[in-house]
């Protein structure tokens, strides 16, 4: 289960830290993504639609940041 964090008396929930990060990490694979795009042109062709790859690499990345945490 998901508990609070404290932080100045305040709790907080735990999404409001593993939202952002989840987003940083997908920010930064679609930008790993886009780099080998540039060398390889065929990549664009490998999945339908980019607005569904970034959600789902974001699910993906939410999911992972709070089973490594341990706190689920």
């Amino acid at each position: 289960m998901l508990m609070e964090i404290s932080f100045g008396g305040m709790l907080f929930s735990p999404l409001a830290l593993y939202i952002p990060l989840a987003l940083l990490f997908t920010v930064l694979f679609r930008w790993a993504l886009h780099r080998v795009n540039m060398r390889f042109q065929l990549w664009h062709t490998a999945y339908w639609n980019e607005a569904w790859l970034d959600i789902s690499l974001f699910i993906i990345f939410l999911a992972l940041t709070i089973a490594v945490t341990g706190r689920y």
